[in-house]
């Protein structure tokens, strides 16, 4: 395998962490407007962000949250991928 396959790392992390916080104002939208649809998501999230709930100020306080999330969880992904990508059993 050659080395064209590798994740650029920092895209990876900026995209994940700037699509994480959009589902996160997606679902909040959805559970301020809708008795029914995205309460579920919306209190398991604010379990996870503390000071995340459904008003303006708690929405941008999740997509912070979330942007920090994604980013990491992106970094750590991209950066795994790439160290599997280099093994020998691989080859």
């Amino acid at each position: 395998m050659n080395n064209n396959n590798k994740m650029n790392t920092k895209v990876v992390a900026l995209t994940v962490g700037l699509i994480w916080p959009l589902y996160l104002l997606g679902i909040s939208i959805i559970a301020m407007y809708f008795d029914v649809y995205g309460h579920n998501v919306a209190d398991f999230i604010m379990t996870i962000y503390p000071g995340y709930d459904l008003s303006l100020a708690g929405v941008g306080t999740g997509m912070l949250y979330a942007f920090l999330d994604g980013f990491f969880f992106g970094l750590i992904f991209s950066l795994i991928y790439n160290k599997v990508l280099q093994c020998e059993c691989l080859k």
